[in-house]
């Protein structure tokens, strides 16, 4: 039997890539019931007909999302909000107390975490300047700094990579290397391969109006870790480095979690050094020596924590019991775990039914 009271979680992005594994992690909780609303934008997200209820709301650009996500809130007596959506962040962070006066509590760090976190030029930056090993970078704001900044981090000779300060899901993101053969790029790689060239990049750019940061970065090229955190002001709680074996587009498809302590005891250094808290998720990978390099912070749950759930902790829920000033204790990893993802599908009909395949195929043959 449920020991704890039942609660009611909002989580927003229900269309996000990661949201069914973290809508299945918060089903898996047996200590208490847990019912989970999802909101999105699009009517028919992915997780739709998964969740419990579910709401279609204004994006976080919108003036009326606020309003319209804390009514809801109070409508549905959500003690909890947990956003997959990156942009929602900072609005969710400002308005903690809208959302409080109401029982709920947004599962967000504080706002001045967020934007320094949130900005990989600042993020490099701040960490740098407290001595903590970085990739080698350079901040631009022009096509000229641009050229200089590859320049200095010795391209052409060596491979490069530009990448919006203030972007996620590796939107904007290219890798300059001279070295890759173009015509197997064209023949064997689908047309989302991230390469491209100096000349291409700056072409696109000097366009721009107003000129987006960008940050030049030297490339590593190396073992790739997106590392789960749970902090509490600055103090890792724990920590799950996530191996990225196979990656598409950006999102893992084969991982495993690996205990390895050089990128742990790094990922704590960053915890402290940024003050992170909450659920987090830190991109590291290793350089030429074998030794952890951050390039990414994301202030919020990350898609594939799915496998942490997996491998014994329950990120999603324990953030969740975090902001609601709850105890738990930290349950043992289970080392080696390995996560293949696959594709699957949900459906929804002209009368307003929705589901997985069983639930239409039990509606007769075709």
């Amino acid at each position: 039997m449920p020991s704890l009271a039942p609660i009611r979680v909002i989580m927003t992005g229900a269309g996000a890539p990661g949201a069914p594994g973290i809508l299945e992690s918060l089903q898996l909780v047996t200590e208490r019931q847990v019912t989970v609303i999802g909101a999105d934008m699009n009517p028919h997200a992915s997780c739709a007909s998964m969740v419990d209820e579910f709401k279609t709301i204004p994006p976080a650009s919108n003036p009326d999302f606020i309003p319209v996500l804390s009514e809801f809130a109070a409508q549905k007596k959500a003690n909890a909000i947990l956003p997959l959506v990156t942009c929602e962040l900072p609005i969710l962070s400002r308005e903690r107390e809208t959302f409080a006066q109401y029982g709920c509590q947004a599962v967000v760090a504080n706002e001045n975490v967020i934007a320094v976190s949130g900005d990989k030029g600042r993020m490099l930056t701040a960490l740098e300047e407290k001595g903590v090993p970085v990739p080698r970078s350079r901040s631009v704001t022009s096509v000229e700094e641009l050229r200089a900044a590859a320049d200095y981090l010795g391209h052409p000779s060596a491979p490069v990579v530009v990448k919006p300060c203030v972007s996620n899901g590796s939107r904007g993101m290219r890798i300059l290397d001279r070295s890759v053969d173009r015509l197997k790029l064209l023949l064997k790689n689908k047309p989302t391969s991230a390469y491209s060239n100096l000349d291409e990049i700056c072409g696109v750019l000097e366009g721009a109006d107003p000129f987006p940061d960008y940050l030049v970065m030297e490339y590593l090229p190396h073992q790739e870790y997106s590392v789960d955190i749970l902090a509490k002001d600055g103090d890792a709680l724990v920590i799950v480095p996530r191996q990225r074996d196979r990656v598409r587009g950006g999102i893992s498809i084969e991982a495993t979690a690996v205990c390895d302590t050089d990128v742990i005891d790094y990922s704590k250094v960053v915890t402290k050094t940024l003050g992170l808290d909450g659920v987090v998720g830190i991109q590291v990978i290793l350089d030429s020596d074998d030794l952890p390099k951050i390039i990414e912070v994301n202030p919020r749950v990350q898609g594939t924590i799915v496998l942490s759930t997996a491998a014994g902790v329950n990120m999603p829920y324990l953030a969740i019991k975090q902001a609601l000033g709850e105890p738990f204790d930290i349950p043992e990893i289970r080392w080696g775990t390995k996560m293949v993802r696959r594709f699957t599908e949900s459906f929804t009909s002209d009368d307003g039914r929705s589901g997985m395949l069983g639930d239409f195929a039990q509606l007769g043959p075709i």
